[in-house]
């Protein structure tokens, strides 16, 4: 009596996991923000040419920009409630390549944060460390004495018609008191010119 052969079944092949549509998205007003970034950094322990992103678990991201001289950070969640679930620093080529289309832009990093992809561009993370940028805020912050609401796009204004007339060394001086209803009071003095402007605050 010939035994019959037991029948054999295939293993199922698992299921491709899915990819679903990245959590964290960059707006496209950020592109702007590598202008801030150090477009010649001297070699050391901290990575300046690009902008740091930091993302959480559920959609929050931190982007943040700085030559050591001058630091913009923006985030879509409190900055000080944020906690971050990875981080990378990239590099300016891939940032500009990534808003060139002046569209949202995905962002995806690896899970040992050494990459980062952004609207399909994928870098290696800029090699050293971002500056404690987070903690330098926040002491800058508790220690403000004086504030009020300014128009962004006439200071930037006054201030860029002061640089082009100040010559090589461009410094101003910035003056306020503790009202809140006054303007604030720009000069910059040299050999040739004095260079004085008022911005009024937003009522």
């Amino acid at each position: 009596m010939v035994a019959e052969k037991k029948k054999t079944r295939k293993p199922k092949a698992k299921p491709k996991a899915r990819v679903g549509p990245p959590k964290h998205v960059l707006p496209a007003r950020v592109a702007k923000l590598v202008r801030v970034a150090d477009k010649d950094p001297k070699e050391g322990r901290f990575a300046l040419d690009g902008v740091h992103v930091a993302i959480d678990k559920d959609a929050g991201f931190v982007v943040t920009a700085t030559d050591c001289k001058a630091v913009i950070r923006v985030s879509n969640a409190d900055p000080d409630k944020f906690r971050t679930h990875r981080e990378t620093s990239v590099p300016r080529g891939t940032w500009n390549s990534a808003f060139c289309a002046g569209s949202d832009v995905p962002v995806r990093i690896s899970n040992d944060e050494r990459s980062a992809t952004l609207q399909g561009f994928t870098a290696d993370a800029i090699a050293g460390k971002f500056p404690p940028v987070d903690e330098v805020i926040k002491r800058v912050r508790s220690q403000v004495k004086f504030k009020g609401k300014f128009d962004a796009a006439l200071l930037a204004k006054v201030l860029s018609t002061m640089a082009s007339m100040a010559g090589d060394e461009q410094v101003v001086e910035l003056c306020f008191d503790d009202s809140p209803v006054n303007p604030i009071y720009l000069v910059d003095k040299h050999e040739e010119l004095i260079i004085e402007a008022l911005v009024m605050p937003i009522a």
